[in-house]
């Protein structure tokens, strides 16, 4: 009698992740450490900002470089800008699935899991899509956007939701599902910080500054609130810009600066603050949920999603917002100083059972 050896299960997964600044790459940080925890090889697709983010967490893991969807955002509408940016966007996916087809003709793989990179899904492997956007808020073409997104997502096995299971969450209406397929799992907010009691600190003598988004916007903003920091010389902040690009030539005396920074290092800046300033990303308000941290929210001009979600948490006294054209610094920062109010207690999201259960 022959005995025949079957084929050891493969314990390589692959997290793709869009280059949007460094928000998608940020909340993927606690899935490659539950994976790598449970002795999976994770190899990461992705591209920019956020692939050198993921590499300064993770020194040494496999990764590929992948085209990147090259979204340039001037600051008016963004989904006017990303309708005329539809057919590159269409075009960097199906490249996508054509390296990801050529790489698991010579790869083994378990799972695939895609944060927003719309290519990477195969009907042969177990493919899920990250997303708290499955109701798009564009106004009147609302339903039109939701469900382009959808005619993409639908071929994947599961969607993940980053929110919690219960209520409207932190997304609020943007992580309803715009159709009933596919299966969708919520479970509470990803966040590369731990979950962990911070004690009070006596060194909150400074006002944190973060930037991140895409090109120019993010530098557009950047440059005005350097001018309105050198203004504000009695007060102290620290600025953590989110790009490895352009460095500051010169900086205000009161301003402390970072490029990009580790998640043990910002989450040390967090906690010891007195509050943080910062546009109103979805990755970005569950750091701070997690932290209990204060905040006053800028959305990024004519980008919806922040927009809503600004709107949304101040409604609900978790921030203090304002609108760039109209943003000051020095109002800002005594919201922070003097505001009462803040994030309610979160749920933690459990990486180890959502693994369990998935298919």
């Amino acid at each position: 009698m022959i005995d025949i050896i079957k084929p050891r299960p493969s314990r390589t997964v692959v997290v793709a992740v869009l280059n949007w600044g460094i928000g998608h790459a940020s909340r993927c940080l606690p899935l490659i450490k539950e994976l790598q925890k449970s002795g999976k090889e994770v190899v990461v697709f992705s591209d920019g900002i956020a692939l050198e983010f993921l590499l300064l967490q993770f020194p040494g893991i496999k990764h590929f470089s992948v085209p990147s969807y090259n979204i340039r955002y001037r600051g008016k509408v963004l989904l006017l800008e990303m309708l005329f940016q539809l057919p590159s966007i269409a075009w960097a996916a199906f490249r996508e699935r054509r390296i990801l087809r050529s790489w698991l003709k010579q790869n083994s793989c378990e799972r695939i899991f895609s944060d927003n990179r719309l290519g990477f899904v195969s009907k042969e492997i177990p493919s899920f899509y990250i997303s708290h956007q499955l109701n798009i808020q564009v106004g009147i073409l609302s339903p039109l956007a939701s469900f382009l997104h959808y005619v993409y997502y639908r071929r994947f096995t599961a969607v993940l939701v980053p929110d919690q299971s219960q209520g409207d969450g932190l997304s609020g209406i943007l992580a309803h599902p715009f159709a009933k397929e596919p299966k969708t799992y919520s479970f509470g907010l990803w966040s590369r910080f731990a979950w962990r009691l911070h004690p009070p600190s006596e060194k909150k003598n400074y006002v944190l500054i973060l930037l991140s988004g895409p090109e120019p916007a993010r530098s557009a903003w950047e440059r005005d609130l350097l001018l309105q920091m050198k203004e504000l010389n009695e007060n102290s902040f620290v600025l953590v810009r989110g790009t490895t690009k352009e460095a500051l030539k010169e900086r205000p005396e009161n301003v402390a600066v970072y490029d990009l920074i580790g998640a043990d290092l910002l989450e040390s800046l967090i906690v010891n603050s007195k509050g943080v300033i910062c546009r109103s990303g979805y990755s970005t308000l569950m750091d701070l949920a997690v932290l209990q941290a204060k905040a006053f929210v800028v959305a990024t001009p004519g980008q919806t999603e922040q927009l809503y979600l600004a709107d949304y948490h101040s409604s609900r006294n978790h921030v203090r917002t304002a609108s760039q054209k109209n943003f000051s610094l020095e109002e800002a920062v005594r919201e922070i100083e003097e505001g009462i109010f803040g994030f309610e207690k979160p749920q933690e999201a459990n990486f180890k059972e959502l693994l369990a259960r998935l298919p």
